[in-house]
C-alpha cells in the first residue's frame, strides 16, 4: 500500500474508534509528519484524500477538522428521504421550486422528450440536522404524471409517490458523479461562501421497461455528503 494511503487509513481508523471525534481538530501537518515519519507532501496527499471523501474538512487559517457528520447515499433504488430515515438521521426538506418548465437540451436528451416540451421541475433543499447539505433538481414527464403539482414533496417521498400513486416501479438508476464550481445563492447556502466547488450528481432513473422516468441534477457539499457505491 502507498504510504499516503496508509496514513489516510490510520487517520480514518482513529476517527472511527473515537480517538479523533467529530469536530476534533487534527494535529498540524508538521506534527503528522513527525507522527508518521513522512514528508509534508505525503501527509498533505493523505489529508487531501480524506477531504475529498468528506471524512475531514479544512478551514483556512484554522486547521483541519473531523467532519461533524457524514451522510452516505447508497447507490440503490431508494430515495434520499428513505435512506436518511433508515439511518436515523433527522432530515428536513424545503421545496424551493415546483413547476412546469420547457425541457432544455439536457432534459430532452435524458428523458427522451422533444426539446421545449413541458416537464415538471421539482427543486428541493435538503437539510440534515438543520444544516443545508444539498440542492436537488428533478425533472419528470408531464404526460406520465397528471395532477402532479398537487403533491407536497417537502413531506412526501418522491419515489414512494411514483410507485404508490402512479404504479411506476423504478428498476435502474444511472448516475454520473463529478465536481462543479458554484457561486451566488447556492454557494452561500451550502458553503457559506461566495464561490465553492460542489459535488455534482447527474442521474437518470428507469422503469422496468428501461424507459427514463426521472432526470436529476444535484449539488451537494462534499464535506458532509458521500456517495457509497455498492457493486453486487
Amino acid at each position: 500500500m502507498l504510504i499516503y494511503k496508509e496514513i489516510a487509513l490510520s487517520l480514518e481508523n482513529k476517527i472511527i474508534d473515537g480517538t479523533y471525534p467529530k469536530g476534533y481538530m487534527l494535529p498540524a501537518e508538521n506534527e503528522l509528519c513527525d507522527i508518521f515519519n513522512a514528508s509534508r507532501m505525503t501527509v498533505r496527499k493523505a489529508l487531501d484524500e480524506l477531504s475529498k471523501r468528506g471524512v475531514i474538512y479544512k478551514v483556512k487559517g484554522k486547521g483541519t477538522f473531523v467532519s461533524k457528520f457524514e451522510i452516505y447515499k447508497e447507490h440503490t433504488l431508494k430515495g434520499f428521504s428513505q435512506i436518511m430515515t433508515e439511518k436515523g438521521v433527522y432530515l428536513r426538506t424545503v421545496v424551493r421550486k415546483f413547476e412546469i418548465v420547457e425541457a432544455d437540451t439536457g432534459v430532452s436528451e435524458n428523458l427522451r422528450v422533444p426539446l421545449g416540451s413541458k416537464v415538471y421541475n421539482l427543486e428541493r433543499i435538503r437539510y440534515i440536522f438543520e444544516k443545508p447539505v444539498g440542492i436537488e433538481s428533478v425533472y419528470l414527464k408531464c404526460d406520465i404524471f397528471p395532477n402532479f403539482l398537487k403533491y407536497d414533496f417537502s413531506e412526501n417521498s418522491l419515489y414512494k409517490t411514483l410507485e404508490g400513486d402512479y404504479g411506476i416501479t423504478l428498476s435502474r438508476v444511472e448516475q454520473k458523479i463529478s465536481t462543479i464550481d458554484i457561486a451566488g445563492a447556492d454557494a452561500k447556502l451550502l458553503f457559506n461562501k461566495s464561490k465553492a466547488t460542489a459535488l455534482y450528481i447527474e442521474g437518470i432513473a428507469y422503469d422496468k421497461n428501461t424507459l427514463p422516468i426521472e432526470y436529476e441534477r444535484d449539488i451537494f457539499n462534499g464535506n458532509n455528503y458521500h456517495v457509497d457505491v455498492i457493486i453486487q
